[in-house]
């Protein structure tokens, strides 16, 4: 007589565990070692657009001794303007 065969069926997960929420699903998606590259160059270019945006962006100007004055050329100078 054949031995009896015993049949073991795994469960698709560990027992116990719930699915995760939306939360815990972002921050295990944000924190995995796959998108790491992508996430640290969303955060810099974050931090790039943040500065440039503000004054903080004042400060890569080069010094000059004097501020330029703006003139605006005019394409065709009035009766009292001369081209230069």
């Amino acid at each position: 007589m054949p031995q009896q065969q015993r049949v073991v069926v795994q469960r698709g997960g560990p027992v116990g565990s719930s699915p995760q929420g939306f939360i815990g699903s972002t921050y295990a998606t944000l924190t995995s070692a796959d998108n790491a590259a992508i996430v640290r160059s969303l955060l810099a270019f974050g931090a790039g657009v943040a500065i440039f945006s503000s004054s903080w962006a004042e400060l890569l100007l080069p010094p000059y001794a004097e501020p330029p004055i703006f003139r605006p050329r005019l394409l065709f100078p009035g009766p009292f303007e001369s081209w230069n």
